[in-house]
């Protein structure tokens, strides 16, 4: 690690504005087919180095940091941290308020973005991150919890298990969200997972995975408030883990509470599975009807990984039919089909 300080020292001298710090431990060559993902963590985890960052540079404006122990902050990092604006932490272990003392020590900062942090267990922005317009987490695996207090927020980008609690105090102001998740949760998430959509007035870009849309769909069949509309959306991206005909319920449903009256741009990224779901007999539950409002302003629709099966035509039929001023239809069938577009 002497050889490392004496290296960030001279980084600092030459008042560098970019720094990207990879300390990841090569990956063993043996095969590791047979170990469990616990132990592999656990065995990541032993060797990355543990480090007392210190880059005394004030023109510091981009940290990229990546596979070590983040074991405290030194003084200098408040020096630095007054310009730094963009932050990514990736394979970091951090707890949530090593994190939060970061960010409180970084008024300046723009752009947040952590990635497979596996000891982070919770996201807490502070209100003093006046100027943070993006926040992307991504594969956090025990994070359970984000709550964003600065006002400034205009997109919010998460990808992992789904969570237990979130909060997002400037929810009105945001433009651009993504919310994906892998696979399925043992049970429905803590809180109001359809209120924050009763507060996106200005949303204008929304991804949103299978898994989302279900909750989406369970929670506001039986929420009191009503409608939740999405009136400046003008592009959505739904990525169909699945497309049987509960998903397929699910996207009508999403449509139905959540009608967003400008869309123009429609993209749906369909299973890359080559079975038909819709012949599961298992998977049979009652069909909601398609979406009662039409789309007035859809000019392009895209069907990605598209194979002819039968609730695929059916969602591609019914959007159709309910899309007055249709410019574009793009359906790409999957590569084993040479890939070919009609």
């Amino acid at each position: 690690m002497t050889d490392l300080k004496r290296w960030l020292d001279y980084a600092a001298s030459c008042s560098v504005s970019d720094l990207n710090l990879d300390l990841s431990p090569v990956p063993p060559s043996a095969d590791t087919s047979g170990v469990s993902r616990r132990r592999r963590s656990r065995a990541a985890s032993v060797a990355a180095p543990a480090l007392d960052f210190n880059c005394e540079s004030s023109s510091l404006t981009r940290l990229n940091l990546r596979g070590f122990h983040l074991t405290s902050l030194p003084p200098s990092f408040k020096k630095l941290a007054h310009s730094l604006e963009i932050l990514s932490l990736c394979e970091i272990y951090l707890s949530y308020a090593s994190l939060r003392r970061i960010l409180s020590n970084c008024p300046f900062l723009r752009s947040l973005t952590i990635r497979r942090c596996p000891d982070l267990k919770k996201v807490i922005v502070p209100s003093s991150a006046l100027r943070l317009t993006r926040l992307t987490v991504v594969d956090c695996r025990k994070a359970s919890e984000i709550s964003v207090s600065s006002l400034g927020l205009l997109s919010f980008r998460f990808s992992g298990a789904l969570l237990k609690n979130y909060h997002i105090e400037s929810g009105a102001a945001l433009e651009d969200m993504y919310i994906s998740s892998g696979g399925a949760v043992p049970a429905m998430p803590r809180g109001d997972w359809v209120k924050p959509f009763g507060e996106l007035a200005n949303l204008k870009i929304l991804t949103l995975c299978s898994l989302a849309l279900e909750y989406i769909a369970a929670l506001s069949s039986r929420a009191d408030s009503g409608f939740r509309w999405l009136p400046k959306l003008v592009e959505l991206q739904l990525l169909m883990l699945m497309m049987a005909q509960s998903n397929l319920s699910d996207i009508y449903s999403f449509f139905k509470y959540c009608p967003c009256p400008r869309l123009e741009k429609l993209f749906i990224e369909l299973p890359v599975s080559a079975c038909d779901p819709s012949m599961e007999m298992y998977l049979e539950v009652p069909m909601e009807d398609p979406p009662g409002i039409g789309f007035d302003n859809l000019r392009i629709l895209k069907l990605n990984g598209f194979k002819g099966h039968r609730n695929e035509v059916q969602l591609a039929g019914d959007l159709l039919k309910k899309s007055c001023i249709l410019e574009h239809l793009v359906a790409v069938i999957p590569m084993g089909n040479a890939g070919e577009k009609f």
